[in-house]
């Protein structure tokens, strides 16, 4: 099988060097490209046209997408033009937008939903609760080392946190505020998972069940955290990724 990775907020690629070589190991080829404005593509503007055009520009028939954290959001657009090519979508330890709204509002919606009362203040955070907003207000970073490690990924050893909060950059909101839709995507057939980690706190839970909910499927819980998940449990998540894919396979025929 082909796998194309689609990362998170903040990041590039990379977020996966602990990821891909779990797949390519067991015989299956990875893509993992920079979005617009990220990684190797940090000089370039963020829009989220250009997200999901990266995404849609590298589908070939019988491809899985696998949507990240932020990638869940482009995943779904991507696969709403290319419905005809994707073999399946893995959605991990990522957000749905609900159709029509944009990422934030959808984020926000999740959150307020998970707490079983929409009118009332959310008691479940989400990333969206830990950022720190640029003063121009065009983006947003992490936090400090300190901070983001507790949030992001507290389960992740010392060097490797190092490592990981020194590639971490400022997240554009230009594409975090474009409404998504994808009418075809929610009337097709595509098979699509959610896995998500039990130590999450950038999309815990109870946010994880509701876009679980969305999508009509049942969530594969694992251990970690947000990123400790990919990085500390990157053999049990090729495991899933794969279980989900073969099983429904499996169901087809």
């Amino acid at each position: 099988m082909r796998f194309v990775l689609v990362h998170g907020a903040s990041v590039g690629g990379w977020c996966f060097d602990w990821l891909v070589p779990e797949l390519v190991s067991r015989g299956h080829e990875v893509i993992a490209p920079d979005l617009p404005g990220h990684g190797d593509r940090m000089n370039e503007a963020a829009t989220f046209d250009g997200y999901v055009k990266t995404v849609v520009d590298l589908i070939q028939p019988d491809d899985v997408l696998l949507g990240y954290s932020m990638g869940g959001w482009v995943v779904t657009p991507a696969a709403n033009e290319r419905l005809g090519n994707v073999k399946h979508i893995i959605y991990l330890a990522a957000a749905v937008h609900v159709e029509g709204l944009s990422m934030m509002d959808s984020m926000k919606a999740a959150t307020a939903a998970s707490t079983g009362n929409s009118d009332q203040p959310a008691e479940t955070s989400s990333y969206l609760d830990h950022v720190e907003f640029s003063e121009s207000g065009s983006g947003f970073a992490t936090p400090s080392k300190e901070e983001t490690r507790e949030f992001v990924f507290p389960d992740v050893p010392e060097d490797i946190a190092d490592l990981i909060y020194s590639r971490f950059t400022e997240q554009s909101l230009v594409p975090q505020m474009e409404p998504i839709h994808t009418p075809e995507f929610w009337k097709s057939n595509i098979p699509r998972s959610y896995i998500g980690y039990v130590e999450d706190k950038c999309v815990p839970v109870p946010v994880g069940e509701y876009f679980a909910d969305l999508l009509g499927v049942e969530p594969k819980w694992l251990p970690g955290s947000h990123m400790g998940g990919l990085v500390c449990h990157a053999k049990e998540t090729a495991d899933a990724i794969l279980d989900a894919v073969l099983g429904a396979e499996a169901a087809v025929t």
